[in-house]
């Protein structure tokens, strides 16, 4: 009993020891209990291998050699021995044979063998067995408890490594005395993710809460309250916890439950987790995707992701937009995808796709896309096809551009291109025209001047040359009021003088006009114009001009014995003017260009007839200028054609006519014979041109006025300026364009010179000019001037409004 108390009373000594010093422990007080004579101890390692470790004798230790040696004979009895089994061996210290018994070291873990060997006879008695056997088992429970707590060490070294490293905090709730609570790893942890010292912080509930964000506190709590009531199946909160610096720092906690025997929820343990660098690249991810989205929304550009296997493609909220949908209104197939594109571009994209899947190259395609409420639009589409190791496409990737603007642009910019090309094109076709036109009558001007000259023409030849002349002017004049008239219209200053005009007799003259002209080509003119409600407020020189427009375009496109038919007729509130030609007619692709200006069917060297090609432009914005509209029919080339002209009976308000314009006709104007209407009357004319200075005081000369001509404004000033103080002058005449003081000057110098000389009634003054436009009309009277002539004067017209200004008249 004595030596199963020694036995018994080992573990507490054992409990600083390892498993080596254990074994030797046991071995020495087995010997020395039941005098034997060797115990040997074979301990198993961690990995389950046998390893001899321990070998006593009465001697003490066995020396390394004799160990070895006594593994080697009783390496073989280990491996097949069992628990309890008594042999014989060879003694291993000498001759003779040692009893021994073999015993487990612990009775299921099996931490080992022990061999305790003896020369007696009667050994192993049944308290020798019972003693070895509650030694060993002593030492096993001493073995696995130093082992467990070995192990123990170490899971508790690689759970503080882990959760420290993971940043990873701990905790637990102690749920019936409300509070919330940290091991001493746990609590360690949190404070160094959030920045606290342990003495800083409590371990109760509210001090825990009061760490969270002011704004995610009653989230927290109504999670956890969620969780315990069972509405939701696990707790999972995000939440922000105040830094010892002041920031907040994102958090995720997960928790479960731990029940008692009821099946009541006792405590909540679970984890926090820093999730603040997850939650900024979130962020980020989050601003990306949205700069992303606007950047495509500004440049109308979408994106798109088809996977093939199943289907299944993404687009971008753009996209839909593009193909005029709410973003996600609904989930996109490949054949929905088709469905939205235009029916004549669906085989194109389809046979695309399947290019680039086959060919493994880049997909680009523009298509029509049609929109819910029919609309179209042009989307240019382009996308790369992604492999798997095999070869095989995965999927399908890219972008879509709504691109109708652009090709709006595209279009509107050829055709701008065209259209300046044309109008290049024309130009120089115009210039090449206009030099023609002029030079043209020009030429015969300056030859028959050479003829009259020589004074080798006889009377006839004489009055033959002076009509060419006059008709030559007449020509160049034509085509200069023409070019001013276009300008005017182009720069919207053209000007409507409004009266009510009768418009048959307005017809009836510029048909007179051109008879002449007509009769000399054989061609003949037949009107039928009612002189019955045919009254319209118009300009009647602007209407009489779009009418000998119509009429001269039918004369010079009209061959000889050709027939002009002129029609009037009212057609409700209209009264309509037709004037039909048996000419050479308008092709259909000429008709649509016919009243455009510089444009004519037979424009270049080769045309047969002359003119700018302005006369039906300017009639055409005449006509719109008096809020009507004209039109041309004509069956085809050798066809004839008919001009329509329809003006509305009562379209603006009259006006009174200008004081200073003296509208005498065609005819008339040309006529000039000498008279006494200006008889004593003294003129003071200023012209730097020396031809027209000296026509203009012939013509004045020969209707008995005394004329005084000076070629500047300087000497025309002084010479008024002493004409003040002695016989003044009843009239001046003045060119606008003089050299250093222009006309405009002049006049305003002349008035100013009136006043300070107490002339109580001005002079009557007479602008003379080329400068033909309705403001250089406007300025000249603004400047003083009484009346306004443009260059170049017919003779009655200039008599005849010299006349009126000084107050006389002319029969």
């Amino acid at each position: 009993m004595r030596h199963l108390a020694t036995l018994l009373a080992l573990p507490p000594v054992w409990a600083g020891y390892d498993e080596l010093r254990i074994a030797d422990s046991l071995a020495e007080a087995l010997v020395r209990a039941l005098d034997l004579d060797f115990v040997y101890l074979c301990l198993h390692a961690p990995t389950d291998t046998r390893e001899v470790q321990l070998a006593r004798n009465v001697l003490g230790p066995l020396p390394v050699d004799r160990t070895d040696e006594v593994g080697r004979a009783l390496a073989q009895f280990l491996n097949q021995s069992c628990d309890g089994a008594r042999r014989s061996i060879p003694h291993p210290n000498g001759a003779g044979a040692a009893n021994i018994v073999c015993v487990t070291i612990g009775w299921e873990s099996g931490e080992g063998m022990l061999v305790a060997g003896s020369r007696h006879e009667t050994f192993p008695a049944e308290d020798d067995e019972l003693l070895i056997r509650v030694g060993a088992n002593q030492a096993a429970l001493a073995i696995q408890r130093q082992r467990a707590e070995r192990a123990s060490h170490l899971a508790h070294d690689r759970l503080v490594h882990g959760v420290r490293g993971s940043n990873i905090g701990l905790w637990e709730m102690d749920l019936p005395a409300g509070g919330f609570r940290l091991s001493q790893l746990d609590f360690t942890n949190i404070v160094e993710m959030l920045g606290y010292d342990r003495s800083e912080l409590a371990s109760d509930f509210a001090s825990r809460i009061s760490l969270v964000h002011p704004d995610d506190r009653a989230r927290v709590e109504g999670a956890i309250q969620d969780y315990l009531s069972g509405k939701t199946g696990r707790l999972e909160v995000e939440h922000r916890a105040r830094h010892k610096h002041g920031s907040y720092r994102w958090m995720l906690s997960r928790g479960s439950a731990i029940r008692d025997a009821a099946g009541r929820p006792s405590r909540l343990v679970g984890s926090s987790v820093d999730i603040t660098e997850h939650k900024q690249t979130e962020e980020k991810l989050r601003r990306s995707k949205a700069l992303l989205a606007e950047a495509q929304q500004v440049g109308h550009t979408g994106s798109w992701n088809w996977e093939l296997a199943s289907d299944a493609v993404e687009w971008s909220d753009e996209h839909y937009r593009i193909f005029g949908l709410p973003p996600q209104a609904m989930a996109i197939t490949y054949d929905r995808f088709l469905s939205l594109v235009h029916p004549q571009d669906r085989a194109s994209v389809d046979r695309r796709v399947e290019q680039a899947l086959r060919e493994r190259r880049p997909y680009e395609c523009t298509l029509r896309a049609i929109l819910p409420e029919g609309a179209e639009r042009i989307i240019f589409s382009q996308g790369r096809v992604e492999f798997d190791e095999a070869g095989k496409p995965i999927r399908m990737f890219g972008t879509v551009q709504d691109i109708t603007e652009r090709k709006r642009l595209e279009v509107e910019l050829r055709r701008a291109k065209e259209a300046a090309e044309t109008a290049s094109r024309t130009k120089d076709l115009f210039l090449a025209t206009v030099s023609h036109e002029l030079r043209t009558p020009l030429a015969g001007i300056l030859l028959w001047s050479q003829m009259l000259e020589s004074r080798t023409l006889g009377p006839d030849d004489e009055a033959k040359a002076l009509r060419a002349i006059r008709e030559s002017a007449r020509a160049q004049q034509q085509l200069i009021d023409d070019l001013l008239d276009i300008s005017r219209i182009l720069a919207g200053e053209m000007r409507l003088d409004a009266q009510e005009v009768e418009l048959a007799s307005v017809a009836q003259a510029a048909v007179d006009i051109v008879r002449p002209i007509a009769a000399a080509k054989g061609i003949k003119i037949e009107e039928t114009l009612v002189p019955a409600a045919s009254r319209v407020l118009a300009d009647r020189s602007r209407v009489q001009q779009i009418v000998l427009n119509l009429l001269n375009n039918a004369v010079k496109f009209t061959p000889a014995q050709g027939r002009i038919c002129v029609n009037l007729r009212n057609v409700g509130q209209t009264l309509e003017i037709q004037v039909a030609d048996t000419g050479q007619g308008i092709s259909a692709e000429f008709l649509p260009h016919v009243f455009e200006r510089f444009r004519q069917a037979d424009g270049g060297n080769a045309r047969r007839h002359g003119g700018l090609g302005l006369g039906l432009a300017i009639a055409r914005e005449l006509v719109e200028l008096h809020g009507g509209q004209i039109r041309a029919d004509s069956p085809g080339k050798g066809q004839g054609a008919t001009f329509t002209l329809e003006l509305p009976v009562s379209n603006v308000r009259p006006e009174a006519p200008a004081a200073d314009r003296v509208e005498p006709s065609t005819e008339a104007a040309w006529r000039f014979e000498p008279s006494s209407v200006l008889r004593g009357i003294r003129a003071l004319v200023i012209e730097d041109d020396v031809t027209n200075r000296e026509v203009i005081q012939y013509m004045l000369e020969k209707c008995e006025a005394e004329v005084t001509a000076i070629e500047n404004a300087a000497d025309g000033l002084r010479v008024f300026s002493a004409s003040l103080r002695g016989t003044r002058f009843d009239l001046l005449l003045s060119d606008i364009g003089l050299p250093e003081m222009n006309g405009h000057d002049l006049i305003r110098q002349v008035r100013l010179l009136e006043q300070q000389n107490g002339q109580s009634r001005p002079t009557p003054a007479v602008a003379l000019t080329a400068y033909a436009r309705d403001q250089d009309r406007a300025a000249a009277l603004a400047a003083g001037f009484n009346a306004h002539l443009t260059k170049p004067i017919m003779a009655a017209v200039l008599v005849k409004t010299v006349a009126q200004c000084i107050g006389r008249s002319v029969t």
